[in-house]
């Protein structure tokens, strides 16, 4: 059976640029015209912030660094509001890969500070989802996304490995 998928050919790498540049844009302009649904620090805006850290970085073009700064700086260059809640930490990633792009301590000083928090911590117990467990372990499958790897790029921001070895731990 013959499918027109097969008919359109492979996608040219400038067509897969534009559509991404397409979405970028229409992304913030949508939220420039119609708002926020969720605060600036929500994991949701966080995950978008870690696509457009991509795209910034394809695109070479600072437009893209100039907003994701802006959202920082609107956020105060701070996380949630859950001390040990890994949804909390998403935006941290941007931050971190923001610092590690322009190399200004602002960006990350608070997020490094919460940070520092969890690490002084042990971490032992089980990950069983009981006793508000999320409160004080990273004990979900979405946790993945959220918290370790803001504390990965925070090691890498900082050249301090402890940041990965408690993600890795938190995580396994």
């Amino acid at each position: 059976m013959y499918s027109s998928v097969y008919a359109q050919g492979n996608p040219q790498p400038d067509s897969i640029i534009h559509a991404m540049k397409k979405t970028a844009d229409w992304q913030w302009e949508s939220l420039k015209e119609n708002g926020w649904k969720h605060p600036k620090t929500d994991w949701t805006n966080g995950a978008m912030y870690a696509g457009m850290m991509a795209w910034a970085k394809l695109a070479n073009d600072d437009a893209y660094y100039k907003e994701l700064i802006k959202v920082g700086e609107e956020n105060k260059w701070g996380l949630g509001s859950q001390r040990f809640f890994a949804d909390d930490y998403c935006v941290g990633q941007t931050y971190s890969q923001l610092y590690t792009v322009f190399q200004n301590p602002t960006y990350i000083a608070k997020f490094k500070a919460r940070a520092d928090t969890i690490v002084a911590l042990p971490h032992t117990e089980p990950l069983l989802w009981v006793n508000n467990i999320q409160n004080r372990e990273w004990a979900w499958c979405d946790a993945l996304f959220m918290g370790p790897p803001s504390l990965a790029y925070l090691a890498q921001a900082t050249g301090d490995e402890k940041y990965l070895n408690t993600a890795s731990k938190l995580w396994w």
